[in-house]
């Protein structure tokens, strides 16, 4: 029998507990708190089916060709929501791509590089 810290777990014991642990890193929102999941639904719907008029959450631009006022509100796009619920919120980046103070940035350097050539 293996022990860890005074573990009584044989190894196929522990396997089996590490497998449910890390089950979770792979459930979806809706399979591991429903509850949440329905809360970002509803309020996603709320904001796509109506307009509220706040200042900081509303753009104004007049239109080109017509001149009309067009209203725009400030809804973050799926793929920015993506990126930002990525994998790459896993890793604590500091310094510059080529540069870094930790290692195992070798991907997300990637993203930063392209990151800093769209700004230009």
């Amino acid at each position: 029998m293996i022990t860890d810290r005074g573990s009584s777990l044989d190894l196929s014991q522990r396997t089996r507990q590490a497998d449910r642990q890390n089950n979770c890193l792979y459930q979806s929102l809706a399979e591991a708190d429903p509850e949440v999941a329905k809360i970002i639904e509803d309020e996603t719907w709320r904001q796509f089916s109506g307009l509220e008029l706040i200042a900081s959450e509303v753009s104004c631009a007049t239109g080109y060709r017509t001149g009309r006022v067009l209203i725009y509100q400030n809804l973050t796009s799926l793929a920015v929501m993506e990126a930002n619920g990525s994998m790459l919120t896993n890793k604590y980046s500091e310094g510059l791509p080529g540069a870094r103070y930790y290692g195992g940035n070798e991907v997300s350097a990637c993203e930063d590089t392209l990151s800093s050539q769209a700004d230009v």
